[in-house]
């Protein structure tokens, strides 16, 4: 008997580990706020506005009861809140974007296989053995930066005006599907480049050297 395949809609219920059934107003009225509050929230973690339909669930409600703890007890205030949450969403996008680019040549070698199964089957599968041991390990790496953040910023508190600076310096390189290559390599992959110029710019292309 074929392998059922699961649904788009069963993925991101496994995912998200409960089943999307409250509306915004659903969600303002459980946690005691505003549906306008709801929606800048929302759009802070970088996720599009939503009208009435269903894209909520009981885990939304408890997100907002944290966040706005924080506000009700005096610690920061909710543009603040905003902020953090502007933050967090932005360095969760690209994480999530990240893990996927790094999982989804699994998933295609599991389907690949012989009986492997639908993509979606493996990706569900891979969802459920994963996530776990990711969340735990995301927490840990929180915490480490975190830490690491503290003490930089402790290093500088003999000048107060540097609590309120960061010197970085940026560089930036135009390199074409570096980002798809680099998540193919291990820690003793090496590439090639070529260049090739038009008006204006410069662009390097890496290629994997074969072992």
């Amino acid at each position: 008997m074929p392998e059922r395949r699961p649904s788009r809609d069963e993925l991101a219920e496994s995912i998200l580990g409960e089943h999307q059934e409250l509306s915004a107003l659903d969600v303002a009225s459980e946690a005691g706020v505003t549906v306008a509050q709801i929606r800048r929230l929302w759009r802070a973690l970088g996720f599009p506005e939503v009208d009435n339909e269903n894209a909520f669930t009981r885990g939304d409600v408890d997100a907002v009861l944290k966040i706005f703890s924080t506000v009700d007890s005096g610690t920061l205030d909710f543009d603040m809140a905003v902020a953090v949450t502007r933050a967090l969403g932005q360095t969760m996008s690209k994480l999530a974007d990240w893990e996927v680019a790094i999982l989804v040549n699994r998933v295609e070698q599991l389907a690949a296989a012989e009986d492997g199964g639908s993509r979606m089957s493996n990706a569900h599968r891979m969802v459920e053995e994963v996530n776990p041991a990711f969340e735990e390990l995301l927490i840990y790496a929180w915490r480490r930066h975190l830490s690491a953040a503290v003490s930089r910023m402790e290093a500088l508190g003999a000048n107060e005006e540097d609590l309120h600076t960061t010197h970085v310096s940026v560089g930036f390189a135009d390199i074409v599907s570096f980002t798809a290559l680099s998540n193919t390599l291990d820690d003793e992959g090496s590439v090639t480049w070529s260049r090739s110029s038009r008006p204006g710019a410069t662009t390097w292309s890496p290629r994997p050297v074969a072992g």
